[in-house]
């Protein structure tokens, strides 16, 4: 469920497989050490005042729900998992140009 969030609302910014395009990558290995669940828990909720990140937690105004945020956190964790190898074959699906 969270990929699918992701898709539609993430990868515009943060590029498909979370290799980053115009915000930080979410896949890169400094992140996923140093960023935990609860900070990324925050970032989705409440957006950053320093960065183009909005905020997706706007409850009664079409916002995500906790349980949707959570599976975005979920995901975003998960981008931690994947290979090099598997980020690059993600970005070559979605441009279809090799990498």
């Amino acid at each position: 469920r969270g990929g699918r969030l992701f898709a539609r609302l993430c990868v515009g910014c943060h590029g498909p497989g979370g290799i980053g395009n115009y915000a930080p990558a979410l896949a890169n290995t400094v992140f996923q050490s140093t960023a935990d669940p609860a900070f990324i828990y925050r970032t989705i909720s409440y957006g950053r005042i320093d960065a183009a990140m909005p905020a997706f937690r706007q409850p009664g105004r079409g916002g995500l729900s906790d349980e949707q945020i959570l599976d975005l956190v979920a995901y975003v964790r998960s981008l931690g998992t994947r290979t090099r190898s598997d980020i690059a074959a993600a970005a070559s699906n979605k441009t279809g140009q090799k990498p």
